[in-house]
Formats: structure tokens, C-alpha cells, sequence
């Protein structure tokens, strides 16, 4: 007896011990999914092991759910570390909502929530639910790194499906599964353990390219209308089948786009005016219903409402367009600046965003249709450089949009900076501002108060080091891809005499925040060029007589180049630089020679000047 107690006081010990290094673990995940040809049954449970009070956070439990596929047996109970039951969750206590409330306008997306809180640690939350699905295109999209800072113990995924059934398996980043064959059934299963999801690095890819997964698509699918995932054309034909009648518009806007269009001449321009009309005469918001918001809403809904998602408002430009007879292709894309790369062997539902495509005879229009402010045929760093499949009927296919090259974000700076006796400076400057920081700069000038835009401006931190008392916006027009930005401001103690001589520290110097190589664990994607161009013209006190310090210098490799020029004549000091980060996907390997070609250019721009005055 004395034994067992003493074995129990060392478990309970050894508990309390390794409890120390996590708040939370997930001692076991495991999923079951069943199909018949018809639904998909899914049963999930959960072990937790809460260690201490900051791991509360993870009994907090929030379970999304269809409103057409309600949760089944919702389970859930709170032992101790003898085993023992605390508490069951009752009904009571399970709170229903809509999944996106803040955002959406309307969703059939819902969220079931609860809590499971003890106060004696650590403690085990244990909870199971199952869903049965009648509408569905993937059997599952898996992965068992749930949480960041949580490591996943012991995770397993079990699926059964008839004998004859056909299926698309994509697993990566996990060991091969297990495949056994019954009497009427084929059963794959994968185990894997010491799981934890990767913390958020400076410039990593997304986490589907890392994470644990596993993708199980049928070849034959039902949601809405029966569809099929052999190739993207099939796959293609069963969205085409989804829009198709939905593009009937109202007799006003009819008549409206005769009004806007017939006068003009070319297709490109009767597109632009279309685009326009789109922009200043409806507004996106996020409306998911229908086949879990993937059928848009009809043109004529659009067309009296002013309103709709990505789907609607793509809808409904391409039927205005065909109105005016100019032919245009609905486009899936996963948007984002940081995408989740679409796995072209695997047709099916990869995407969250649609766009348009207007095919020309030289050339492609791409629009935007959410956006009020996008220029026309501009995608930018949401949808640039990436696989997105043209919905067609009998010829649906995967195509690349127009990726962003070095001449489209050039950033380019010039400042005149008047330093006085004290060492406080004024400036004056001016930019050209392509790309992502036109893109802010764009929702800047449209979307924000006046009030607030000077404060924004600031913080931003667009030219470093640097107060901003004044500044300026402007394009020449409304389809400009840049934006003319001049600033004045202040700068404190620029300069800090050293007897004759004084230091001249640096303005605007680039950084980029990157972990030391022996703390990074992920890979680095930049998925666009970074080129900024800054030209410096310094009016000092006094006569320069010398410059230490500073040096003219060339830095090149293959993740970019940095370059710095500087003259002086008078009192008159000029210091130029350019830099150009290369887009692109480095390994895990390449990391090292990536963080030392970016200290390089840290220590350079950080190198104080030395100037002796005559």
C-alpha cells in the first residue's frame, strides 16, 4: 500500500514537473471520419492537460460548425489527475452564435462555445462531437498542429470509405499512413506525435507549407449539385454549373451600361467605365450562405442591394460586361500576402477569393472587385504571382496572375534636410510610392479621417527617425499605380557636435527584423521585390573640410543588392542609396547567407558620420 501511494506522489510529482515547461498539452487528438458515398460522419475528441492558470485560455473552447450540419453529441468533462469526473458540461452552458458576426452581414458559419475552468492544476479537459454532412466537396482537411506554444502529443486520423471509392490523398510534412483493406471498406490512417505549430517568423511562407496535413478529396463530390475533381476542367464545370444563371441583371442597369458604353469605341475603355460604375455604385461586404458561400449572389440582387461579397460583385461585373458584349472569365485565388500555395494535383476547393478576368486580343485585364479604390487592371500584393483557376464551362484551367517586378513598388525618396547650429534639423521631402506602401498610402487617403491621417502618418514611421508636421497625397488620377507623397517635419539632434567635428546620424535607415539563423526554424518567402531609392541632400552649419565614416559601397548577392554613393561640396552634403530585395523562396539552408547579407547592410546603414567644418 505504501508502495502505490509512493508511485502515485512521484506520477502526481512528475506531472507538476514537466506542467512547469507548457500552460497547456494536448495529450491526444483524434478523428474518425466514415463515409458512404452520400454524407460524411465525423467524430473528433480532444485530451487536455490545463498545467496552470495561463492555460485556462485553452479550456475556453469554440467548435465551428455548418447551421445546416449541426454538432451531435457535444461532450465534455473536467477530471483531475486521479481520474476522477469535476465537472459535465450541460447545456446550459454551450453558447451558439454566428461565426463571423463582426464581419459578415449574414453567415450560415456558427460557433459553439463554452468553458471548462478548474482551479486545481494540473487538470484534464477531455471533449468529443461529431458532424454529419450531406454537402460536401473534401472529406477533410487534417492537420494536428493546433496550437502554438501547445505541443499535440499524440495525434491520429482514421478514414473509412467503400471499397471502389476514388480519391485525391495529398500528405505532407507527415509519415506515410496506414492503408487496410475489410470486406466492404478501405481504411487509411495516420499517427503522428510532438506536434506544436510553428510561432510566427519575420518573412516565413505560410504554415501549410510546414504544418503537418493531410487533404482527402473524392473524385466524386455532391454539394449543391454533384460535381467531380478528376481534373481542374471537371472540377471547373461544377462551379460554372453553381454561377450559371446568375447573371440576369436588372433592366436600370441594362440600360445603364448601354448609357456608359455604347459611345465609346474600344473594349478597354467600355471595361474601365464599367469598372468604375462597380466601384462608385456598390460596396463589398462578406455575405456567406448558399453552398457554404461558394454560389454568388445573382446580378440583379447586386444591381438593387449595392452590396456583396467577392463572388457577387465579381458576378455581377462580368455581367455587365456581357451586356456591352465583352466576354470575361470568374476567377478563383487564394488572396493574401502570404498565400497558401495551391496544390495544382489536386483539384478542388483551394481558394478563398474571386476576381475577373478580360481576356483581350494583346493582352489580359485583370479587376479587382471588391476594392472602391483599386486602379483599374491592378491586382497588387493580394492577388499578385500566383495559380488561380479560370472558370469556364469545358475549359476551366489553372493560370498565373501577373506577379509584381522591381519597376512596380519602387519606393523613391528625395529629402532636403536644413540642420541648424543646435543640431536639430527640418526637412522637406517628396516620394514616388508604388506597390504595397501605395497600396496603404491609397486606403489612407480614402478611407481616413483627416483628423486621424497625420497621426497614422507618423506612427507609420514612412521616413524613420523623423517627426511629421505636414503632408500631402496625391495622383494624377484615379487608375494611378502610385501616389505622390511630400512631408515636412522635424528631426531632434540630427547632429551632435564632438568639439570642431560632429556626428551625423542616420535618417531613414533600413532594417528588416529577422531572427538570428540559430533561432529561425522556417524557411524565408518574399513575394514581391523591395526597392526603395533615397536620395539625401544635407545643408549644414557650416563648410565641410572632411568626411570620415562614411563610404561609398556596393553589397551584392543573390537575395539583392545594396549600393551607397555620397559627394560634398560647400556646406552641401549629398548621400544616395539603393536598395533591391529580390523576390523569391529560400530553404531553411539559405537562411544563414540571407541574415548575413542583410547585417551587412544594417551595419552600413547604421555607420555614423564623421564631419570635420572648416
Amino acid at each position: 500500500m505504501r508502495l502505490k501511494c509512493l508511485f502515485l506522489l512521484l506520477f502526481i510529482n512528475s506531472l507538476i514537473t514537466y506542467a512547469q515547461k507548457y500552460d497547456c498539452e494536448v495529450l491526444s487528438y483524434d478523428t474518425h471520419i466514415s463515409y458512404c458515398g452520400r454524407s460524411v460522419n465525423t467524430d473528433v475528441s480532444y485530451v487536455l492537460q490545463i498545467n496552470n492558470a495561463k492555460g485556462t485560455d485553452y479550456a475556453e473552447i469554440s467548435i465551428l460548425y455548418q447551421e445546416d450540419t449541426p454538432l451531435k453529441n457535444l461532450n465534455a468533462q473536467i477530471e483531475d489527475v486521479f481520474g476522477n469526473v469535476v465537472r459535465k458540461l450541460k447545456n446550459k452552458d454551450i453558447e451558439h452564435t454566428s461565426a463571423y458576426s463582426n464581419v459578415s452581414f449574414h453567415s450560415d458559419h456558427k460557433r459553439a462555445s463554452f468553458k471548462m475552468i478548474h482551479t486545481q492544476y494540473p487538470y484534464l479537459l477531455k471533449y468529443s462531437y461529431s458532424t454529419n454532412e450531406d454537402a460536401f466537396i473534401a472529406l477533410t482537411h487534417w492537420s494536428p498542429a493546433l496550437f502554438q506554444k501547445v505541443p499535440v502529443n499524440k495525434a491520429t486520423l482514421q478514414v473509412e470509405v467503400p471499397l471502389e471509392t476514388k480519391l485525391h490523398i495529398d500528405a505532407q510534412n507527415i509519415d506515410a499512413g496506414q492503408v487496410r483493406h475489410e470486406s466492404d471498406k478501405i481504411i487509411y490512417s495516420w499517427v503522428t506525435d510532438s506536434i506544436i505549430r510553428p510561432e510566427p517568423e519575420w518573412y516565413a511562407p505560410s504554415a501549410k507549407l510546414t504544418c503537418p496535413r493531410v487533404t482527402i478529396v473524392p473524385h466524386q463530390f455532391q454539394y449543391g449539385l454533384t460535381g467531380n475533381t478528376e481534373s481542374w476542367l471537371n472540377y471547373g464545370n461544377w462551379v460554372a454549373a453553381l454561377n450559371k444563371g446568375q447573371d440576369l441583371l436588372t433592366e436600370e442597369d441594362r440600360n445603364k451600361v448601354h448609357k456608359l458604353t455604347d459611345h465609346l469605341s474600344g473594349d478597354r475603355e467600355k471595361v474601365r467605365a464599367l469598372y468604375h460604375y462597380l466601384q462608385d455604385n456598390t460596396r463589398y461586404i462578406n455575405v456567406s450562405i448558399d453552398f457554404g458561400g461558394l454560389c454568388p449572389y445573382p446580378a440583379s440582387y447586386v444591381g438593387k442591394n449595392k452590396y456583396g461579397d467577392c463572388k457577387a460583385l465579381s458576378n455581377y461585373m462580368k455581367s455587365l460586361l456581357k451586356e456591352a458584349g465583352i466576354y470575361s472569365i470568374y476567377t478563383d485565388v487564394y488572396a493574401g500576402e502570404y498565400p497558401d500555395p495551391i496544390n495544382p494535383d489536386l483539384p478542388s476547393q483551394q481558394f478563398n477569393h474571386v476576381i475577373l478576368c478580360v481576356p483581350q486580343p494583346t493582352d489580359t485585364i485583370w479587376l479587382e472587385c471588391t476594392s472602391s479604390t483599386m486602379p483599374f487592371n491592378y491586382l497588387g500584393s493580394f492577388t499578385q504571382n500566383r495559380d488561380v483557376l479560370l472558370v469556364e464551362k469545358d475549359s476551366s484551367r489553372l493560370v498565373q496572375t501577373p506577379k509584381l517586378r522591381t519597376a512596380d513598388v519602387q519606393e523613391t525618396y528625395h529629402h532636403r534636410v536644413s540642420i541648424k547650429e543646435d543640431g536639430n534639423a527640418s526637412f522637406i521631402s517628396t516620394a514616388h510610392i508604388q506597390g504595397p506602401q501605395f497600396e496603404f498610402l491609397k486606403q489612407l487617403d480614402t478611407h481616413v479621417t483627416a483628423s486621424r491621417k497625420t497621426d497614422i502618418m507618423d506612427r507609420f514611421r514612412l521616413i524613420k527617425g523623423t517627426d511629421i508636421t505636414n503632408y500631402t497625397l496625391s495622383t494624377p488620377h484615379r487608375d494611378s499605380t502610385f501616389m505622390e507623397l511630400s512631408l515636412e517635419g522635424t528631426i531632434q539632434q540630427v547632429l551632435d557636435y564632438v568639439g570642431s567635428k560632429a556626428l551625423l546620424k542616420p535618417v531613414n535607415s533600413f532594417h528588416m527584423n529577422l531572427e538570428k539563423p540559430a533561432a529561425r526554424l522556417q524557411p524565408v518567402f518574399i513575394p514581391y521585390p523591395m526597392v526603395k531609392i533615397d536620395t539625401f541632400h544635407y545643408a549644414l552649419p557650416a563648410n565641410i573640410s572632411r568626411i570620415a565614416g562614411l563610404k561609398n559601397s556596393t553589397i551584392q548577392e543573390a537575395f539583392g543588392t545594396y549600393q551607397r554613393s555620397y559627394s560634398f561640396e560647400a556646406n552641401r552634403l549629398t548621400i544616395i542609396r539603393t536598395l533591391i530585395i529580390h523576390s523569391g523562396y529560400y530553404e531553411l539552408e539559405q537562411y544563414e547567407a540571407f541574415y548575413k547579407f542583410i547585417s551587412q547592410i544594417h551595419r552600413e546603414e547604421q555607420q555614423k558620420t564623421l564631419i570635420t567644418f572648416n
